[in-house]
């Protein structure tokens, strides 16, 4: 396998682990981060497409569309009381200075975001 294909593969081999392991699961949600697209630390539009496809059965229409647009996306869990909603970050944009406009714009967007969900009396979780 070359490094794209390698990368794809252990996410599938991941997510069919995590459905053996918590069959009653009903939302596997991606995360993008350092080793998780090809090249390593990398901004790719079909890698994320890639990702979307293995893990983002669970997303609405629009953390689907947001994911695959830049990466990071905010998925309310359904059935919480109280509100509860996933923030999920791309940590390459926070951590690599070739990202960091894109790193700046998903700050803006988290400041606003968890600002809102929490006007509205939602809880946060925030992964990244």
């Amino acid at each position: 396998l070359d490094g794209r294909e390698a990368v794809l593969a252990s996410h599938a081999e991941m997510g069919r682990v995590a459905r053996s392991a918590f069959p009653r699961v009903r939302q596997l949600l991606p995360l993008v981060g350092n080793h998780d697209t090809w090249p390593y630390f990398s901004d790719d539009v079909q890698m994320r497409d890639s990702l979307l496809r293995l893990w983002g059965t669970g997303l609405s229409r629009q953390a689907a569309s947001d994911f695959a647009l830049r990466g990071y996306y905010e998925e309310q869990i359904h059935a919480t009381q109280p509100p509860l909603s996933l923030v999920a970050m791309d940590t390459n944009a926070l951590a690599l200075a070739h990202m960091a406009t894109a790193g700046e714009k998903q700050l803006v967007w988290l400041n606003a975001t968890v600002g809102r969900l929490a006007a509205a009396g939602t809880s946060v979780l925030l992964a990244g």
